[in-house]
């Protein structure tokens, strides 16, 4: 299959193929730890309401209020429940690290979040359907969304980069993926795996080259990856693994160079 499948997309591989077997689908980090930031964030929260309602007089006549733009917000900032959301959202950008894990919350939009310095977690929270950064531009580290049980909606269409890895594993509910339209930049690896009831993969169209690896590993119900349209060279591995409704890679005939080539145990691939 290997050398069927080179043939077919032109993708010539180093003449040693180093890919490890079996393949590795880790990821650096599987929970974060928000105890010490929470504290301080919630101090930093309530001086932040304070002033917020100090100023909310003035700002009710001119109709600003929570409409206000407050720039950035410095070094990292934990989301554990509804009120870190009303904070936030009244900020642009957040210089550290954006974490949200364990929380209760069942939608989360932030329409004015433009930029994130470090990473992006979204883990762990069970009941969190509905993620939605419609402003989010750049993310400087990696953007890791994780064990997000009732996540079915993730739009994200207006991210152009992000600095590190791409990880979207174990999303029980995400049935599409197809957003990223924007995104042009990922630093790192792009991995999408253990998503039970993904069906298909379209979207980051504006990808083009990719430095690490991309790996679309057992994914129970994807049938199609129709997106990566613009992909050429994959400088890491690319490797699609155990996909077991698979029939269709055609997202990704563009792709002419990477540098090692696994298409394994993909049993309804023709």
């Amino acid at each position: 299959m290997i050398g069927l499948v080179s043939v077919l997309w032109g993708c010539r591989t180093d003449s040693d193929i180093t890919a490890s077997w079996p393949p590795e689908v880790t990821h650096s980090v599987t929970s974060t730890d928000t105890g010490s930031e929470t504290g301080s964030a919630t101090e930093t929260e309530e001086e932040t309401a304070a002033d917020s309602d100090s100023d909310s007089d003035s700002d009710s006549d001119s109709g600003g209020g929570s409409d206000t733009d407050l720039g950035c917000w410095e070094g990292d900032y934990p989301i554990v429940e509804a009120d870190d959301v009303a904070v936030i959202s009244r900020y642009s950008c957040v210089t550290g690290r954006l974490t949200v894990q364990g929380t209760a919350l069942t939608a989360l939009d932030l329409p004015r979040l433009a930029f994130v310095g470090s990473d992006l977690d979204v883990i762990d929270n069970a009941t969190l359907a509905r993620l939605e950064f419609g402003a989010l531009a750049a993310v400087g580290g990696r953007v890791h969304i994780e064990g997000n049980d009732a996540l079915a909606r993730l739009e994200l269409d207006g991210l152009t980069s992000v600095g590190s890895n791409l990880y979207l594993f174990d999303n029980a509910s995400l049935a599409a993926l197809d957003g990223f339209s924007a995104l042009g930049v990922v630093g790192g690896d792009l991995v999408v795996s253990l998503n039970p009831r993904l069906t298909e993969i379209a979207g980051f169209g504006a990808l083009t080259t990719l430095p690490g690896d991309l790996k679309i590993v057992d994914n129970a119900e994807l049938t199609a990856v129709t997106g990566f349209v613009s992909l050429s060279a994959v400088e890491g591995e690319l490797g699609v693994y155990y996909d077991d409704a698979l029939r269709s890679l055609r997202g990704l005939s563009g792709v002419s160079e990477c540098g090692a080539l696994y298409i394994v145990g993909n049993g309804s691939l023709e």
